[in-house]
């Protein structure tokens, strides 16, 4: 993390995505926030809501120990246990604090292992910031992909695809019915 002059301060993202590849939906923030950053996991300040309603939308009622918990370990079990991946659009930026406004010079995070690399069908936005800027960011990788995808194994009889052949990861994510995002709204 480098300061500058106008408050601005350069960040790295400082971990990974959390997936696995049983994951089905991607929670796709903006960048981390200083909190998460420094105890390198998703949405850690204690204030944030996300894990509360994470909780309230996925726990178990009749399972009294299906709880998020405050620790990273617990955190992280309770999403791959809901088939939740977890990752933000943006690897690096300058930003101020933890101000998506802020935000600028952005270098993209890398989506593409997450969706050929998983079962991911749904990426809702926790933010709007998230999807207006990530078009620009992260145009996906037309990088080839290799053994085929998750989309592509379940349903390779509907849409032609052969598990196998070599296909980039656009290809992929329009498998398991993504689509790229609009350049006006940002969502399609």
């Amino acid at each position: 993390m480098t300061e500058r002059g106008d408050g601005l301060q350069r960040v790295d993202h400082g971990f990974g995505p959390l997936y696995d590849d049983a994951s089905r939906i991607l929670f796709l923030g903006t960048m981390a926030s200083p909190a998460s950053r420094s105890q390198g996991f998703f949405y850690m300040h204690p204030r944030n809501r996300f894990w509360p309603v994470m909780e309230a939308l996925f726990a178990d009622p009749g399972d009294p120990t299906d709880h998020v918990g405050t620790s990273v370990p617990s955190r992280r079990a309770f999403a791959l246990r809901h088939h939740i991946a977890l990752w933000d659009a943006i690897e690096s930026c300058d930003i101020r604090n933890a101000s998506d406004a802020s935000i600028r010079n952005v270098v993209p995070s890398d989506l593409a292992p997450i969706i050929t690399g998983s079962r991911v069908s749904h990426i809702p936005a926790l933010r709007l910031a998230c999807f207006t800027v990530f078009p620009v960011l992260c145009a996906w990788s037309v990088r080839p992909v290799t053994n085929g995808c998750a989309g592509c194994r379940d349903r390779r009889r509907t849409h032609g695809c052969a598990a196998g052949r070599q296909r980039t990861a656009d290809h992929h994510m329009r498998c398991v019915g993504l689509r790229p995002a609009s350049s006006t709204t940002g969502v399609r």
